[in-house]
């Protein structure tokens, strides 16, 4: 159901809403490594198809400053004259150096390419073309533009990924800003937001949201960003900032994960206004390829910037998946590779279901229900070390290529997802769980990716091994755990 390529990887990706009609518009490597600009639409931010290519790369010198390939941008409409305008990043052919270039469409079908530069960083304050060699900088970064429009100075922004010394050890990632009244000529620039740590940020989004003007940005221990998170489980991540002009500066709050994980997880965010609301789609890395993630609706909850489920993904479902009532209508799992040993019992009560443990062992009882993609929601209070949602990966109904463990650990503070019989990590959220308190929990998983929500909230995501089929189960380690409300569906595949 994802949009991937089949013959291409995707990467970073960017929107435009023409009467509630999203465009997308997306890198894409070919197999020989040629890189172009793809472009999709959708009329419900699930289900996107594919049109021709914007561009074509370059191979000749008709353009020095744009050649190979063209990199990530944005795209807009010309409030003035209804002209369609997508910006990208041009790439120097012996350097590298980068430059904003644009392209026009009045269809959304044919696209103009436009041989200009429209933008380059201002030497008086970023590192530019004139003064580079002052500094220990390899390149002139000037990438990922992201334009809005400011109903209140009835100007637009444009926001940029460049470098800049700052008094650091050494220059920096920042984010630039400009404007331009006619999205041609780009005026005043300055730096917008400088990531609180060292290291390198781009592929901004921006865009107001209950009173404020919100800033994301990729960054994460390979952008030298080793401490850009709270949480030591997460190496690449998306960060926020915030300010009351759209000129900045942004400051980023205490807390300011939006989405993280691995490198297997969600990357280069960019957002829409869909039907009157604003959502969040992203990259997976998936194990089926890189995709274009479910949509998430952004929320400000408690003060933070919140990515949260969408009532949008109910139209996915196919059917709801039986739930058995009854305890023997679950299937009772070994917890040992080799023995059929167990260490608990489930108990029916009102609402649901109780696992209670032995000392040092833990028990899961599976659903035999089966889906291609699975949604699965759930109640749960958990007085155990552990517990949560089993995901059993299937060769067959019958028999199991994988299983997957979702654990809740108030002891640990962290949501924790395992595999295996012998609890091997595959990723995890630090999370202030609190023993013994009532938790909704949401997992997706469809087309080798899984989706966690705590309470509505997006905590995890990430690759996995989807097989041909899956179903679900219950499990509580060293301790008791209450499951109330179990509710599941099988998704579209």
């Amino acid at each position: 159901m994802k949009y991937k390529g089949t013959d291409y990887e995707m990467w970073d990706t960017w929107y435009l809403n023409v009467d509630d009609q999203i465009h997308g518009f997306h890198l894409k490597m070919q197999p020989d490594n040629r890189w172009n600009i793809g472009h999709v639409y959708t009329d419900d931010l699930l289900h996107f198809h594919a049109c021709e290519d914007l561009l074509p790369p370059l191979f000749d010198d008709s353009n020095p400053a744009d050649y190979y390939g063209k990199y990530t941008g944005c795209a807009i409409t010309n409030r003035q004259t209804g002209e369609h305008v997508i910006y990208y990043t041009m790439r120097e052919k012996d350097t590298f150096h980068q430059r904003i270039g644009i392209c026009t469409s009045w269809d959304l079908e044919q696209f103009q390419e436009d041989s200009r530069c429209v933008l380059t960083p201002d030497p008086a304050v970023l590192i530019g073309y004139e003064n580079i060699e002052k500094f220990d900088w390899n390149i002139v970064d000037c990438r990922d533009m992201l334009v809005v429009y400011d109903p209140d100075s009835m100007r637009y922004y444009g926001y940029f990924a460049a470098a800049a010394d700052v008094g650091r050890e050494s220059p920096v990632g920042v984010i630039a800003v400009a404007e331009s009244t006619d999205l041609i000529h780009w005026v005043r620039q300055s730096i917008a937001y400088v990531p609180t740590v060292n290291g390198v940020v781009e592929v901004p989004d921006v865009f107001y949201l209950d009173g404020k003007w919100y800033l994301t940005v990729l960054s994460g221990a390979d952008y030298c960003g080793r401490g850009a998170t709270g949480d030591s489980y997460v190496s690449c991540c998306t960060v926020y900032a915030t300010a009351m002009t759209p000129r900045g500066p942004f400051q980023e709050p205490e807390n300011s994960l939006l989405i993280g994980g691995t490198t297997d997880s969600g990357y280069s965010c960019r957002s829409v206004l869909f039907r009157g609301k604003r959502y969040l789609l992203y990259i997976d890395r998936s194990a089926g390829g890189s995709a274009i993630s479910l949509p998430k609706e952004l929320k400000v909850i408690d003060g933070r910037l919140c990515a949260c489920y969408t009532p949008l993904l109910e139209a996915l479902r196919i059917r709801p998946l039986p739930v058995p009532e009854e305890v023997f209508g679950w299937c009772v799992e070994p917890n040992s590779f080799a023995w059929r040993t167990r260490g608990g019992q489930l108990h029916a009560q009102v609402g649901g279901f109780s696992i209670s443990t032995v000392n040092g062992s833990y028990q899961a009882f599976r659903n035999p229900q089966c889906a291609k993609s699975l949604e699965v929601i759930a109640e749960l209070a958990v007085s155990a070390c552990a517990a949560g949602i089993m995901l059993y990966a299937l060769d067959t109904q019958d028999s199991i290529a994988e299983r997957y463990a979702l654990l809740i650990e108030p002891e640990q503070q962290r949501l924790f997802l395992a595999s295996g019989y012998a609890f091997r990590y595959v990723a995890a959220r630090q999370f202030p769980f609190e023993k013994g308190r009532a938790y909704s929990i949401r997992m997706i998983a469809q087309e080798g990716q899984i989706e966690v929500y705590i309470d509505d909230v997006l905590l995890l995501q990430c690759a996995l091994q989807t097989a041909q089929g899956l179903s679900f189960g219950l499990v509580c380690d060293r301790g008791h755990c209450e499951f109330r409300s179990i509710r599941a569906f099988e998704l579209e595949p």
